[in-house]
């Protein structure tokens, strides 16, 4: 739709230079660029498809035949500049708007051959024919990814100033290009057209690390019908327990370390490999409330923030201030000590505080849901961008029943799986914060991690990982004491003793050699899960102090140097991790923000 304005106007011009019948077509295209921003000022129906369809059909082609007929004069001239647009910029801008307007038509003609009823309002209409045409809208998916790289990899401040901005605010949408079409199939049943949709969201406070993020504070049972969020109901993870009903025994470890000889909802991420979790947890909520889910997404407080600066700031019934990103965490903080739902204090330990402590989630997500009510088509681009963020940073997870999307989600790194690949390096270190506190909200942590071959070759590379934890507050005289208990405020329980169940996430095949630093016994290897081989153990880092860990292991044979990749894939909710490497001589540093990153041994 930039073209709409000067770019379509400039076209136009240059068009009749070069020849009229390009002149032609550039003002074709301007006339369906303006009809197809009429229909949308008008708001889009069911009854209006057909007429966007055609709109879109004829500026597809209108756009090749210019880019076609054009490319001969902008191409022979690279430096060439038209309204402040360079030849080769504005070739590519036709390309993409040519590859867009045509995917859409192509999937409004398709989704319209259905039966279903045009009276019904447009979502259902479109729900029930992505649900007949699903094979057909498969076969879209090659040219969104196409479409999607093509938009993503244009370069707004080619455009003219007046355009650069709307582009530049629009242009995070194509994020989801690729997945729209791809889900496209499965979406009428993953938004409850035929039947109610039904989804756990796990509130991780990733300030208590856990395996996938951080300890399940809170859970909302969303029900989404038709495509809308129907219901959206937080409790605390502690309400879901049935002691009625048996628990499945917890992992060797979690009833060492975690106190914890079953397994109930609130410790069901103990595996950081989310499809594996989410199942776990999917089943002990059937299990405990009799409530069968499709799928399981988790949220930390990373998500928040994500959300907040893209929102902005929220008013919340409880708190005098909006709520934005730089002060929520602050105002959790101070309503977990002090619920604003209830008198009781954390004095009590016991009663309305303990059931409002943790009402937070549920209020600030009921402020975003208003506010999102609000937000205009033309500014979901900021939302849009904060949601792909959160999925590559792992803040949000998804894992859903649905093979084909479950695949998809997998494909893209958003169902928070491990990232192991058979004949590649491959390292995840995770932390289990096993004290019952929230000192992961001040612990830092930096890895180092050497590879070696041994000269003569054949033999699988000697690996090391180095990892110093460190506890930046200074408590003079502080004793360790692992039992659970509450403080006088949140921020007390930030200034303990960090006791951690760490595990080394290496490839399948990998063989422990030596650890240091940790717990004597407490050493583990085993296989893991995703093809992985972990090692692990267990320490205490106290208030004030830095403690380092050491695993030593030789890597499976078939890694060599001449074939050498390193996989390295950040735990889900914690902070950006500083690593620096050294492969066989070749050093490298990087902090990984992202869920994950490659490296080649020559990076």
């Amino acid at each position: 739709m930039l073209l709409v304005g000067g770019v379509l106007i400039a076209l136009l011009v240059l068009g009749m230079v070069w020849g009229g019948r390009l002149g032609i077509h550039a003002w074709s295209a301007y006339e369906h660029a303006q009809a197809l921003r009429e229909v949308a000022g008008r708001g889009i129906n069911v009854q209006s498809l057909l007429p966007v369809q055609r709109e879109l059909d004829g500026l597809a082609e209108d756009t090749r035949i210019l880019a076609r007929g054009l490319a001969p004069l902008l191409g022979s001239a690279a430096e060439f500049r038209f309204l402040g647009m360079r030849a080769g910029d504005l070739l590519a801008y036709l390309d993409a708007g040519q590859q867009t307007a045509a995917l859409a038509a192509d999937f409004l003609a398709i989704v319209r051959a259905t039966s279903a009823d045009p009276t019904q309002p447009l979502t259902a209409y479109l729900l029930q024919g992505m649900a007949e045409q699903a094979t057909a809208l498969s076969l879209l998916g090659p040219r969104a990814q196409a479409t999607q790289s093509a938009i993503l990899t244009l370069d707004p401040s080619a455009l003219p100033p007046d355009q650069a901005a709307i582009f530049a605010s629009l242009q995070p949408l194509a994020h989801f290009l690729e997945p729209a079409m791809l889900l496209s199939p499965t979406l009428s049943t993953l938004l409850g057209y035929t039947e109610p949709a039904r989804y756990l969201v796990l509130v991780q406070n990733n300030q208590e690390a856990r395996a996938t993020g951080g300890f399940i504070s809170s859970v909302a049972l969303a029900t989404v019908v038709d495509g809308a969020l129907e219901e959206l109901v937080f409790s605390d993870s502690y309400a879901v327990d049935n002691l009625a009903v048996a628990h499945p025994a917890a992992p060797p470890a979690m009833q060492r370390y975690l106190d914890a000889p079953l397994i109930f909802f609130r410790d069901t991420n103990w595996s950081p490999h989310f499809p594996i979790s989410a199942r776990t947890a999917q089943a002990v909520y059937a299990r405990d409330q009799g409530i069968e889910v499709d799928g399981v997404i988790s949220v930390d407080l990373r998500a928040v923030e994500l959300a907040l600066q893209a929102m902005g700031p929220i008013a919340v019934s409880v708190w005098d201030a909006p709520i934005s990103a730089g002060n929520a965490l602050e105002v959790m903080m101070a309503l977990w000590t002090a619920p604003a739902t209830t008198d009781a204090r954390i004095e009590s330990n016991i009663g309305d505080w303990w059931l409002e402590r943790k009402s937070f989630m549920g209020l600030l997500a009921e402020g975003l849901l208003a506010e999102m009510q609000f937000v205009e088509a033309a500014d979901l681009a900021a939302p849009a961008l904060a949601l792909h963020q959160a999925l590559s940073e792992r803040a949000i997870q998804v894992w859903i029943e649905d093979g084909l999307a479950a695949q998809h989600l997998a494909q893209w790194g958003w169902d928070g799986g491990l990232r192991a690949v058979s004949g590649i390096d491959y390292l995840s270190i995770v932390d289990s914060n096993v004290g019952f506190n929230k000192v992961n909200a001040v612990v830092e942590r930096s890895t180092a991690y050497d590879v070696n071959w041994s000269p003569g070759g054949g033999q699988g590379a000697q690996a090391t990982v180095t990892v110093t934890y460190t506890h930046p507050i200074e408590m003079p005289g502080h004793l360790c004491n692992r039992r659970a208990r509450y403080g006088d405020t949140y921020q007390e329980m930030m200034r303990r003793c960090y006791f951690n169940y760490v595990r080394i996430y290496t490839p399948r095949g990998s063989e422990l050699q030596s650890t240091s630093g940790l717990e004597d016994g407490s050493q583990e290897s085993q296989p893991g899960e995703a093809s992985t081989t972990v090692f692990a153990g267990y320490f205490v880092l106290k208030p004030g102090e830095s403690h380092t860990i050491q695993f030593t292991y030789r890597l499976p044979a078939e890694i060599q140097l001449d074939n050498y990749r390193l996989i390295l894939q950040r735990q889900s909710g914690s902070a950006p991790l500083p690593i620096a490497w050294d492969i066989n001589g070749i050093q490298g540093e990087a902090v990984i923000t992202e869920n994950w990153v490659e490296k080649r041994w020559s990076d």
